[in-house]
């Protein structure tokens, strides 16, 4: 059981290495031009109102009802943004 996750676990890092050295050198290199532009678009109060509601939850471990609640919520949230 344990050499087939080692196996899957070695075939993925393999993976990751392929993809990564064929992306263009330029393109792990470039500065990324003015990372700050889109942080005055974000309001405090907007990030409290998401932290209180996270924080409201008794757990959201994988399986408990918190991390469903918490992975519906982010989901909505995201269709929201994209106007979904």
């Amino acid at each position: 059981m344990k050499s087939i996750q080692s196996e899957t676990l070695l075939k993925a890092i393999m993976l990751l290495l392929v993809v990564v050295s064929s992306l263009p050198s330029k393109m792990l290199s470039e500065p990324i031009q003015e990372p700050w532009r889109g942080l005055s678009s974000i309001k405090m109060e907007n990030v409290m109102k998401h932290v209180e509601f996270f924080s409201s939850f008794e757990s959201r471990m994988t399986g408990y009802p918190g991390f469903y609640k918490a992975s519906e919520y982010i989901a909505k949230e995201f269709n929201k943004t994209l106007g979904n």
